[in-house]
């Protein structure tokens, strides 16, 4: 657990917050785990409750990761229906040649 602060918010005030607010833009279909996950929203709750988030150290790797995978989808795009295709990136699209 990390110490985040005291807020002057009734216990009720926290609920409405998260039930009223928060689990609006906070469904279950929207999660993912590099992007949109239990850090991101933590980060939004201790924001409205305290006033600051959370520290930069906690969502690091989420945040690399999702870097990283931003990176590569730019580089290779691969479709499970047999064929592979590239971006712009200066490579060759060897499944499509093979295909021809």
């Amino acid at each position: 657990s990390l110490f985040m602060g005291i807020t002057r918010c009734s216990e009720l005030e926290v609920k409405n917050l998260i039930e009223q607010e928060l689990a609006q833009d906070w469904q279950g279909s929207d999660y993912d785990l590099l992007r949109r996950n239990c850090c991101s929203f933590a980060d939004v709750l201790c924001r409205k409750l305290v006033g600051e988030g959370l520290p930069a150290w906690v969502s690091r790797f989420p945040k690399v990761a999702s870097a990283a995978s931003r990176q590569f989808d730019k580089v290779l795009d691969l479709d499970f229906g047999g064929s592979v295709s590239t971006s712009s990136a200066g490579f060759s699209d060897a499944a499509s040649r093979a295909d021809s």
